[in-house]
């Protein structure tokens, strides 16, 4: 009996392993190609350089997110949920990511021109493409070899997109060009290769070709909320930047104190946070699926499952907080003395790490729930509060204001997460039956 019992565990284990393995392999792509970049960068142009760089990405890749990557999602659900035909799928697909591509270019375009003062104005419509592309076409090609094929298959083929920065900075690096323009240039002409390459490599594979196909306005309504998710997600992660430009107000006429080096040093201590939170991701990734399985009471299953995972999570972060002080002198070394204003921005923000960790299973346990709309309200919620709170302490505080800004958005979004969960478990226990098939789009 109690072999009969084990095994299905060890089986479950085993998926377990194999998923984090993977998502834990893609990380750590991720954090090597992420660490090779940055270094380069840092060494190669100065704190204002390096912030006008963020800047402009911070628009560029908040309207990408929010425009295409909900394109992978739908194209996920009209297959293995809405039963689609996988071929006329993945041209439709193809499809609205042409026409994000072409939103992203104008209204990053108009965005930079309105917040973004002093900078080329071919900058904000090239590195738009480049993200349009990354966050759509790129991750739609994988997608299809998955639902083709198999999840290993498509692992391998998402690891490409990530060498596409590192390549392009090593490259420039290597012969003594690498500066903030010739990167945004090279970075998107990169991204068009390796895409172009997926393309290829997937259409053999499989025999999908890179045709456009039919767009329909009741499909896009079914990835609006995917699209609102993935826009609550960006203004959390990246608005603070060209924020910061655009707002603060210098106290003195210091080169050291204008927007430009605010926005460099807080964004080279927030890199170091998002580096240092990818072993979550990673976690995240691989169990996401699981909050999506049918169980009884499933209320009562994802706050238990989302307890565990917490757990590590919360064990991992007291280990990286305490080293997060600890290594100074290492990461200045590692980037350079102009790194060491961020030090202190690192300082502040580590408590990131710890928030970071609570938010995401709680968060992950609604969808399992099929409380949709709810997420969305956790998340439109959080962004509107980091949004004001930039908007009234970044004039006269900087990146400091943006710090504050950031806290005060994932206490909401940590907080929000699991007091809903907690409210499910109490609405399950009267009665209320809860599915993860609930209809996504908007009613």
């Amino acid at each position: 009996m109690s072999e009969s019992v084990d095994a299905p565990q060890a089986g479950r284990l085993r998926r377990a392993l194999g998923d984090f393995s993977v998502s834990g392999a893609y990380e750590a792509i991720a954090v090597v190609g992420s660490l090779v970049t940055f270094t380069l960068i840092q060494q190669s142009t100065s704190v204002a350089q390096y912030g006008q760089l963020t800047s402009v990405i911070g628009i560029t890749a908040m309207v990408a997110l929010s425009s295409s990557g909900w394109i992978v999602q739908w194209f996920l659900e009209s297959v293995l949920r809405r039963g689609r035909e996988l071929h006329a799928s993945f041209r439709s697909a193809l499809s609205y990511c042409g026409g994000a591509l072409v939103f992203n270019v104008v209204i990053s375009t108009l965005l930079a021109w309105l917040m973004l003062d002093g900078l080329p104005w071919w900058w904000a419509p090239t590195a738009a493409t480049g993200d349009a592309i990354a966050s759509g076409v790129a991750g739609v090609i994988p997608s299809a070899l998955h639902l083709s094929t198999s999840f290993a298959a498509s692992a391998r083929l998402r690891y490409w997109p990530l060498l596409t920065k590192p390549v392009a900075a090593v490259a420039l690096w290597a012969t003594g060009s690498l500066t903030v323009g010739n990167y945004i240039a090279a970075t998107t002409i990169t991204q068009v290769v390796v895409t172009g390459g997926m393309l290829i490599a997937v259409g053999r594979m499989t025999g999908l070709t890179a045709r456009f196909g039919a767009m329909r306005w009741a499909e896009v309504r079914e990835g609006l909320p995917y699209a609102f998710t993935h826009l609550g997600f960006s203004v959390q992660e990246e608005f603070d930047k060209p924020l910061v430009k655009r707002l603060y107000e210098p106290r003195s006429t210091r080169p050291g104190d204008s927007a430009d080096v605010q926005v460099g040093v807080y964004a080279a201590g927030y890199k170091v946070m998002q580096m240092a939170t990818l072993p979550v991701k990673a976690l995240v990734g691989a169990t996401h699926h699981r909050f999506l399985e049918t169980v009884e009471r499933p209320a009562r299953s994802h706050l238990q499952r989302a307890l565990r995972l917490t757990g590590i999570t919360m064990a991992y972060s007291a280990l990286v907080v305490p080293a997060l002080f600890l290594v100074d002198d290492l990461l200045v070394w590692v980037f350079g003395s102009d790194f060491r204003p961020s030090l202190r921005v690192i300082h502040v923000l580590v408590g990131i790490v710890v928030l970071r960790g609570l938010v995401w299973f709680p968060f992950n346990a609604l969808m399992g729930l099929g409380l949709h709309r709810l997420r969305m309200g956790i998340l439109a919620t959080s962004s509107i509060a980091g949004v004001v709170t930039n908007l009234v302490l970044i004039p006269r505080h900087g990146w400091i204001g943006a710090a504050i800004a950031t806290y005060v958005s994932e206490v909401i979004f940590a907080g929000a997460a699991w007091g809903l969960l907690l409210w499910a478990v109490r609405q399950e226990k009267r009665g209320r039956v809860f599915s993860p098939d609930e209809s996504l789009s908007p009613q």
